[in-house]
């Protein structure tokens, strides 16, 4: 289920941007913009996370996004359902498996939005005003909303982590 859930997000929000290099884009730029996207990639986690604070998150719509993605509300409660044991966290030696985990779609993301907003933004000095709103919104829903996701991810377990002494 985790793998349909991924798909259905990666086309739905990666079509634009595929359309848009597909008709108007420039490969040389696209290019470029990879490399910038990768050099992203290097950029310390550290600087990443917004707010140590889970309930921060909270005001971005954080549990609303969490219904909706893999390993999501929905994907776990049908999970249970099959597997009444079934947990994410399943005991002090997963932790470290899920933080990899979260790390990895993190990064992901980071890549995707640098991607993304370099491609709105070329969209926007192209005056290709019709596919722009479709990658904007686009990046919000693929990118913004699961690195903030990620992020409410990572506080909770750091807050759990203080309170468990989980190392």
């Amino acid at each position: 289920m985790n793998q349909v859930i991924n798909f259905f997000w990666t086309i739905l929000c990666g079509l634009p941007v595929v359309i848009f290099w597909i008709f108007f884009g420039d490969v040389q730029l696209l290019i470029a913009f990879l490399i910038i996207s990768l050099l992203s990639l290097f950029i310390p986690a550290r600087f990443m996370q917004l707010s140590k604070k889970p309930v921060w998150y909270n005001k971005f719509g954080v549990k609303v996004t969490r219904r909706y993605v893999q390993h999501g509300d929905w994907v776990n409660s049908r999970s249970k359902v099959k597997n009444p044991a079934y947990r994410v966290i399943a005991n002090r030696s997963s932790v470290g498996k899920y933080r990899k985990m979260i790390r990895l779609y993190e990064r992901y993301h980071f890549f995707c939005f640098v991607l993304f907003t370099l491609t709105f933004i070329y969209a926007i000095v192209g005056s290709h005003y019709t596919l722009a709103p479709f990658i904007f919104i686009a990046n919000i829903i693929y990118n913004v909303m699961p690195l903030m996701l990620q992020q409410y991810n990572t506080a909770r377990l750091m807050k759990l982590k203080n309170s468990l002494a989980i190392a």
